[in-house]
This record gives structure tokens, sequence and C-alpha cells, in this order.
């Protein structure tokens, strides 16, 4: 779920200068953008200052007070590699946002996390969630879905989104855009049109739900050119109300629709506790717990019906009799049973991957 700055570098139009009028602070593998809004977005400045610096292999650094939330996009870009949500603090000093580790400016690397005593590492004070903290929360369901497209000139890219959306809140996309705030109306003919004028690089744009929902849902949806045509990656993440269970039933539902308009290849779940608004504060709530997997007919062709239904987690056949996906739950009450579960379920299909590449002759 967490994007890579360097995949970002030829998927935003970068119109910024050299010098990029948003960076604040410098060292020499790192830039930092001070932000002092109460909620900050993935704004067209950040997303220039990534393809700037990025092309450098410069680390990305957005600095904010503590009183700040992050919008889901920014969240999951400074929560991957080469990036870090720095917070000061009067009181507690420097820390990172995501993982609460105390932080100290080198001329090099730019914010680095203090070196511990003896291998003790532990967040700053009171960046661990009270417990009538987390049973409040709303439960952000995090849904990776691939899917493989022939090449085509018919193709309008898209439904994905808007058939995945619709089961899991009832609600189609509303707008897009390369940046926050998506202010564009959906549109799948433009969206389409937009990655075709950027062919052969790779498009990234983001996917909204309407304003006051009550499964709010926002997502970057990625699209870029492989041997066989085009790969269309969607990371929608949806809130779900506090008290409310995360829905098996629909995710089961979307899994069965998309099969039957072969608008699947993978679809991995997990849920993590957070805000109803799907923005983040500088604390820990939890890491994500894997939900459910699911692979479509292609992979299920590919590998075998039997072999796919003999895997450590039992499966469950969805979708069309001419293309059958599987689901997979994972959603055991020990999460730790969840992840060695997803860890077992993985191993297990690419066994037969590894098995299928082992047997095609050599030319």
């Amino acid at each position: 779920m967490s994007l890579n700055p360097a995949d970002l570098i030829a998927m935003v139009e970068n119109d910024a200068p050299e010098h990029h009028p948003s960076v604040d602070r410098r060292a020499e593998e790192a830039v930092v953008i001070e932000m002092e809004r109460p909620v900050v977005p993935l704004t067209s400045w950040i997303a220039d200052a990534i393809a700037v610096f990025g092309a450098e292999r410069k680390a990305i650094q957005v600095m904010t007070p503590p009183t700040s939330r992050l919008t889901h996009p920014l969240w999951a870009l400074l929560s991957g590699p080469g990036a870090r949500w720095v917070v000061e603090d009067a009181e507690r000093g420097y820390f990172d946002g995501v993982n609460g580790l105390p932080l100290e400016w080198d001329e090099k690397k730019g914010f680095r996390p203090v070196p511990q005593v003896a291998g003790s590492v532990a967040p700053v004070a009171g960046f661990q969630a009270s417990p009538q903290s987390l049973a409040a929360s709303a439960t952000h369901v995090l849904v990776d879905l691939t899917v493989e497209h022939p090449a085509s000139e018919d193709l309008v890219l898209g439904g994905a989104a808007e058939t995945l959306a619709s089961a899991l809140t009832g609600d189609r996309p509303v707008g897009w855009s390369t940046n926050e705030p998506a202010v564009k109306a959906w549109d799948r003919r433009t969206v389409t049109d937009l990655c075709r004028k950027r062919a052969p690089k790779p498009s990234r744009l983001f996917v909204v739900g309407p304003h006051g929902a009550e499964r709010p849902f926002i997502g970057p949806l990625t699209v870029k050119r492989t041997g066989a045509g085009l790969l269309e990656t969607l990371s929608l993440a949806v809130a779900i109300p506090p008290g409310h269970a995360v829905p098996h039933d629909d995710l089961m539902h979307a899994v069965e629709l998309l099969a039957a308009e072969r608008l699947i290849r993978t679809m991995v779940v997990n849920t993590l506790p957070g805000r109803a608004d799907l923005t983040y504060e500088p604390r820990w709530l939890g890491a994500p717990v894997p939900f459910g997997m699911a692979i479509g007919h292609s992979p299920v062709e590919e590998m075998g019906l039997e072999h796919a239904m003999s895997a450590p987690v039992p499966g469950i056949k969805l979708g069309p009799e001419d293309r059958t996906a599987v689901w997979y739950p994972l959603n055991e009450t020990d999460p730790k049973r969840a992840f060695s579960s997803l860890q077992d379920l993985t191993f297990h299909l690419m066994q037969s991957t590894n098995r299928n590449i082992q047997n095609t002759p050599h030319t």
C-alpha cells in the first residue's frame, strides 16, 4: 500500500523549476518541505518536488506540527521507502509521524532516527493511541487490485475502480486528478485519454468518492504498459464507520463482479484502525492486518483450479464458471495467524508459477 517516491518520477506532470520553491531545508541526500496546515494533502507542489528531487535520488521529507493530519495519499507516500513524515513538537522534539521514533538532523541524510542505546527502540511519549481511541476508531479497508488488459484501441480504463467502489461503498468515483485535491469530475474516457497521451510512460492519478459519504474512499490508480498490453493497479482505501464490521460479504461480491467483467488478476485486502475521514494523525494505531486475498480467472487457469483450491487457506469459488475467481479469507481473530496464513498462501500459489516457468521449453 505504500508509494515509493521514485515510482512517481515518470507519473506526475513536472513543470517545477530546478530549485523548487517549496523546499525549506536541504541535506546532501534529502530535502525537507515544511507544511503547517491542519490537513496536508499530496499537493501539486509536493508532487513536483518528488519528480525533481526523486530524479536525483534524494529522499522527500515533509515536516508538520503535531496538530497536522495527512491525507491518505500523502500518508501512504511518506510511509514508504525514501520518504519520511517529520513532526516538530515543542516538548518531544522531532519524531517520525509514522512510527514515532525520535529524529535528529544530519547534514547528509536529512532527518534520521536518533541512535538507540543497546538496541532499544522506543517511540516518543504519547505516540501510542489509548485503548479508548482504538475502540472508537473507524476501520480502513485497504484494497490492492491488479487488472491485466490486452492491448486494444477500444479499451476504456477505470471500470475496475467503478465496480470495486460501488460494491464496497454503494458509490462510484466522483472525482480524479494527478494530485490533491481531486477536482476533475470522474470520466473514464478522459482518464483513458490522459493515459494514452502519456504512453509509453506510466500514469498515476487519484480516484475519490463523494464528499460526506458514509464510507468515503480514495486511492491511486496506476496504468503502465506491459509486453501483453496494460496493467491497471488500484490501491483503494475505504473507511468503515466506528462500530461497523468489515464488509466481508461486500468484498466477496466485489470479487464476483470483477471476475464476471474480467477485471481482476489479484486482489489483496488489509485492514487498519484509523479516522473516519481517511486522514492520519501522528500517532500509532496499529499495523495493517491481512483480511483476504483473491486471484482472478487468468491465474486460476495458469496454475489449475485443483492447485488453487488445494491452498493452505480454504478458497471460495466466485464468478461465472468460465471466469472462475477464488477468494481466500484471512480474517482470523489472531493477527499473527493472518500474517502467517498469507505467507503460506502466497508460497503455495507461487510454487505453481515457478513450476510453470521451469517447465517452459527453452528455444
